[in-house]
This record gives C-alpha cells, sequence and structure tokens, in this order.
C-alpha cells in the first residue's frame, strides 16, 4: 500500500536534515585486513625490485665498455639480487595462503 512512498518520504525527509543513521556490519573483518597487508606488501616488495632493476640496469650502462668500472660490476650484482627478490616473491604469490 501506502507504506513503501510514506518510508520513502520519510527516508528523503531525514537525508534533507541531516540526520540520516547508518550501522555497517562488515563480516570477516580480520580476514580482509590480513588480505589487504599481504597485498600491500607484495605490492611493496614489486615496487622495491623493479626500482632495483631499474637503478642496476642504468648503473651498467654508465660505462661504454660493459664491465670497465666497479659501477658495471655493482649494477650486475642488483640485477641478480632483484632476480632472486623477484622469484621468491613469484613463489610467494603462487601459494596458496593459510587458512
Amino acid at each position: 500500500g501506502r507504506e513503501g512512498p510514506e518510508l520513502l518520504l520519510r527516508s528523503l525527509r531525514r537525508i534533507g536534515e541531516g540526520s540520516v543513521q547508518m550501522d555497517v556490519n562488515v563480516n570477516r573483518s580480520s580476514q580482509l585486513i590480513e588480505v589487504l597487508g599481504r597485498s600491500s606488501n607484495r605490492l611493496a616488495s614489486a615496487v622495491v625490485t623493479a626500482g632495483l632493476s631499474v637503478g642496476s640496469a642504468i648503473l651498467i650502462s654508465v660505462d661504454e665498455t660493459p664491465f670497465a668500472s666497479a659501477f658495471s660490476y655493482l649494477g650486475l650484482a642488483g640485477i641478480l639480487l632483484a632476480g632472486f627478490w623477484g622469484t621468491g616473491l613469484l613463489i610467494s604469490m603462487s601459494r596458496k595462503p593459510k587458512t
């Protein structure tokens, strides 16, 4: 009957007055927080790995002759470290999370 339009009218009136209250109940919020934490850690690791790779590639390309100075070897060490770190990141992402 008329309950629907009256409820809508009352709701709109309360919204206009600014007197609306809302309760939100999130089920399994601890699981959500855990997944978000794990995702942010992986994203941070990926950004660090990418930065290390790019920085190391720049160090390698500083000299015209490859591996003519210590910068090239430092860059190679950075590339290897980024490769190991990236591989570890991929392995950790492929594992099933603990439940």
